[in-house]
């Protein structure tokens, strides 16, 4: 026999007679083309693979026949597969330690205490290192979910799977049809206080029918359901199933079913809310079924439906690729690496891993860190909208959770670990050192900083025909489309108590022009009085007379005349300052673009360059100078087009008509272009992103930060 088949420590266990206990279940699956053989403890819910070698070890342990028989006999049938005695050694304790093996030992009451205090340990600490999912059991619902599942079992044949996609797919086209409407000020309505009762009790719900789609696939494909209970997913209690029965099936496809089930619950449920939403008018009805579709569908998709979140897609993922156990192994290779080419540990073994899930581990480990890290603090910043110090926290901990903690466990292993002993001091220097390098990153190295916003081309302010003073619309002597002048009369006004002042105060002038040449040689006292009289008789009429004139609305530069809805406006009311038209130039240089109070203040600091394009040739930039900036804010924009309404980003009050005024102050900047945008015409809609002098990522992190804060507490 070949050296490295024997084991100093073989005569400790050789004589052993082991069996697995009798809640132990083994079931056999395929995978890469490989026989893997899956072991489930039904008391814990844990599941553990085997190799085929490992199994046949394994699947002749009967409590009669030693180890070191049951080795031998495997021998000659595994051939180059055979494992060595420090395998089985190492086989032995993994079992023993996961409490799935039975010995002729008398129990090491202090090992069986330890173990069960470490399982402990684990649960309660699993809620604080993971934010996203706290989980309360309430009970074994199999009893239940064996009634239903014979109710149910038709809606997983392939008619079932022909109506879910028909219901599906007819959803997402009406959704793009009614996209504007269904995302106009969503969060608003999302967040509002009459809102979140509403949501709270249908979240239960639909989540509930989530769980159950869960639990009846598992009973239908032959698994159990041994536990119920209560998760806080991010805070929000919504229900869940012990489905882990189903790793241990045979079948990929019922692996994979069981772990889309509740997504596909969710997406049709979400499905018939828009058809509910489309159907009926605004009130309890419609706002109980957006509510629908932004749980059942948006949620889903973010959080259970995105396989780097280890959900119910992460499952899916796993069988579907191939590899087991996907997220953990991928973290563990990842430190693998790290101590083998960084650290220069010498590893007993390769990485238990084939050239395929190497690639798999290289790609996810990375993603689903940064999309975990994402998603939480979006869902943070979030709800910090509406409730700042629920948000913040959140924020905290999801920070700490994904990135405090773990830095915190490997500084403490490089410096504390047996496993690092004769490489240290390496391993300590290049662990600092990419802290450094990152902290350095972060506070030190200046990145690109800019501001996007969305603006219109707009005309000059001598453009705009506006009415001088209120009246009423007498004459429009000119046509749309027709060339004018500066100076041309474009609309005349009529104020017909103005006239009858103005002839007032003529007659009165005569009057007392006609007195004061009777009295400047009579009475000269009375003669001064008169004179007063008329000096202030003329002034009210000079004031009358201005105002006359500007019943006249002249044109202010060349260009063709624009009065949209001529007929109807004449003979109507106007008052001061109301547009009546337009005099468009030949030439349009100005883009009116719209920014919001957090950013207003960055670009006061200061603006490097102007970059925009339009709309209708996005693939052309031109540059651009910021020629003027409205000093203070207001509740209006220039144009429609920039509210969310309109295709822009800014949420209109709902309670305003003229459909300008928005829900928080924003700020008007006038662009100046150096080229005609005449072709472009009036209104066109413009993307600006205005250039600053570049900051630390620390830096501008903070400013949001700080915006934030501020926005929240009104300061």
């Amino acid at each position: 026999m070949a050296a490295p088949f024997l084991s100093a420590a073989w005569y400790r266990v050789g004589l052993l007679t082991p069996t697995l206990r009798s809640h132990v279940r083994v079931a056999r699956q395929v995978s890469q083309g490989k026989v893997w053989y899956v072991l489930s403890d039904e008391l814990s819910g844990q599941h553990h693979r085997l190799t085929r070698a490992a199994y046949e070890i394994v699947a002749r342990m009967d409590g009669r026949r030693t180890l070191d028989a049951l080795w031998t006999e495997a021998l000659p049938r595994l051939e180059e597969e055979a494992p060595s005695q420090d395998d089985v050694i190492q086989l032995l304790g993994q079992l023993h330690a996961a409490d799935v093996l039975r010995c002729d030992l008398p129990p090491d009451i202090a090992e069986a205490m330890e173990r069960a205090r470490k399982r402990e340990r684990t649960k309660l600490l699993q809620p604080i290192l993971n934010p996203l999912s706290i989980k309360l059991p309430l009970g074994n619902p199999d009893r239940l979910i064996s009634r239903l599942a014979p109710f149910v079992a038709p809606l997983l044949g392939p008619w079932a799977a022909l109506a879910w996609l028909l219901a599906v797919g007819s959803a997402v086209a009406l959704a793009g049809m009614h996209w504007s409407e269904l995302t106009e000020n969503w969060s608003d309505r999302a967040l509002a206080a009459d809102n979140l009762v509403l949501m709270a009790a249908i979240y239960v719900v639909v989540k509930g029918l989530h769980e159950v789609g869960h639990g009846v696939a598992t009973r239908h494909f032959g698994g159990t359901v041994p536990e119920w209970g209560v998760m806080l997913l991010v805070l929000y209690p919504v229900p869940y199933v012990d489905a882990s029965a189903a790793a241990a099936f045979a079948s990929r496809r019922a692996r994979v079913l069981v772990s889309l089930a509740g997504i596909l619950v969710e997406l049709f449920l979400a499905a018939l809310a828009l058809f509910v939403w489309i159907s009926v008018e605004p009130g309890l009805v419609r706002s109980a079924a957006f509510n629908v579709m932004l749980i059942a569908g948006v949620s889903t998709l973010l959080v259970n439906g995105n396989p780097l979140l280890r959900f119910d897609a992460y499952y899916a993922l796993t069988d579907l690729a191939d590899v087991p156990n996907l997220g953990t192994r991928a973290n563990k290779y990842y430190v693998h690496l790290v101590e083998r080419h960084a650290f220069g540990v010498k590893l007993a073994a390769p990485f238990p891993a084939t050239r395929a899930e190497a690639r798999w581990f290289l790609v996810y480990a990375p993603l689903a860190l940064i999309y975990r890290l994402g998603v939480t603090l979006g869902i943070a910043l979030f709800v910090a909208n509406e409730y700042l110090a629920v948000g913040v926290m959140l924020a905290l901990w999801s920070v700490a959770t994904a990135i405090a903690i773990p830095w915190a466990k490997t500084v403490w292993a490089v410096l504390h670990g047996p496993r690092y002993e004769a490489r240290r001091g390496r391993a300590v220097g290049l662990t600092f050192g990419a802290l450094a390098v990152v902290l350095a990153a972060l506070t030190l190295i200046p990145l690109p900083l800019h501001t996007n916003a969305e603006g219109i081309v707009w005309l000059p302010d001598t453009a705009f025909v506006r009415a001088g003073t209120e009246g009423f619309v007498a004459e429009i002597p000119v046509r749309s489309g027709e060339r004018v002048e500066p100076g041309t009369l474009l609309v005349r006004g009529d104020d017909p108590v103005l006239r009858s002042r103005l002839e007032t105060l003529q007659w009165r002038h005569e009057e007392l022009q006609r007195r004061l040449v009777s009295e400047q040689f009579t009475d000269r006292v009375a003669a001064e009085v008169t004179r007063m009289e008329i000096e202030q008789v003329l002034a009210a009429r000079e004031r009358d007379l201005v105002k006359d004139r500007r019943l006249a609305s002249l044109s202010q530069t060349s260009g063709h005349v624009v009065v949209p809805g001529a007929d109807d406006l004449r003979g109507r009311f106007v008052r001061e300052g109301d547009l009546l038209g337009y005099v468009l130039p030949p030439r349009s240089t100005i883009i009116r673009a719209v920014v919001s109070q957090d950013d207003i203040g960055l670009l006061r600091q200061g603006v490097q360059r102007t970059r925009v394009q339009f709309a209708g040739s996005l693939g052309e930039i031109v540059e651009g100078r910021l020629a003027r900036e409205v000093p203070s804010g207001r509740d209006e924009l220039p144009s429609r087009a920039l509210s969310t309404a309109g295709g822009g980003h800014f949420p209109l009050d709902p309670r305003d008509t003229k459909e300008l005024k928005t829900l928080n102050r924003v700020f008007q900047l006038d662009v100046e272009m150096p080229d005609d945008l005449a072709q472009h015409g009036f209104g066109a809609r413009a993307y600006l992103r205005f250039e600053h002098a570049p900051e630390p990522i620390a830096m501008q992190a903070w400013r949001r930060l700080r915006q934030l804060f501020l926005t929240r507490l009104h300061a």
